[in-house]
């Protein structure tokens, strides 16, 4: 899996670097392979197993986050002073 993910993204960089469109529309080949450019961080996967397990940890932090967030907006807003109570 890794090489084929290596062959495509070199694959697809080498394409963009010789073709290297002045303009690029939307909605076209030249931007295609500019989104197409952004799976270039994926390879840190592969290159670093241990980043899988970083990057789930801060996932899982950012959920948390978003979920005491939403109850303290919660809370402000059914409050008439503006104070968060459930704290």
């Amino acid at each position: 899996m890794a090489g084929v993910l290596d062959l495509f993204i070199y694959t697809v960089s080498l394409v963009f670097i010789c073709w290297m469109p002045a303009e690029v529309p939307p909605q076209s080949g030249a931007h295609l392979l500019m989104v197409l450019r952004c799976l270039r961080p994926l390879r840190i996967f592969n290159l670093v197993p241990h980043m899988r397990k970083v990057v789930s940890e801060l996932v899982r932090g950012f959920k948390e986050i978003l979920l005491v967030s939403v109850g303290a907006c919660e809370g402000l807003q059914g409050d008439p002073a503006g104070e968060c109570r459930s704290l």
